[in-house]
């Protein structure tokens, strides 16, 4: 009799050890799933290449949940699509310069002498 109550209290406790594994688990699942759908929400929002850029710069899923997250809170401060998502960007350092957003690069101008008496101005971009 002794025997059959320690046996069942190992078991029991085996028993709920496993509840609580599993239930951590699909609390995990429930967890990325919620995290994909705010990607999924942010890539129809400001696009699939925005969110392709944030990935090139090394973001996980957390982090583009958490630029959707401030992205959202931008735009009810009022900013517009653009900066809203420039700014939720930077304050999570994922930010870089887009294309239209980087400084232009100074014009060299050099003098080069021509065959006849006046300069001729070349224009490169370095």
């Amino acid at each position: 009799m002794v025997r059959k109550r320690l046996y069942a209290k190992r078991t029991a406790s085996a028993e709920y050890e496993q509840l609580d594994l599993f239930g951590l688990l699909e609390e995990e699942q429930r967890q990325a799933d919620r995290t994909a759908e705010q990607v999924r929400g942010y890539e129809i929002t400001v696009g699939h290449v925005a969110v392709q850029r944030l990935r090139a710069r090394g973001a996980d899923d957390e982090t583009i949940a958490a630029v959707a997250a401030e992205y959202r809170e931008n735009r009810l401060r009022g900013l517009g699509r653009r900066d809203a998502r420039i700014a939720a960007e930077n304050k999570l350092v994922v930010g870089a310069a887009t294309p239209g957003e980087t400084t232009p690069q100074p014009v060299v101008k050099r003098f080069t002498q021509s065959s006849g008496t006046e300069n001729n101005i070349e224009e490169r971009n370095d």
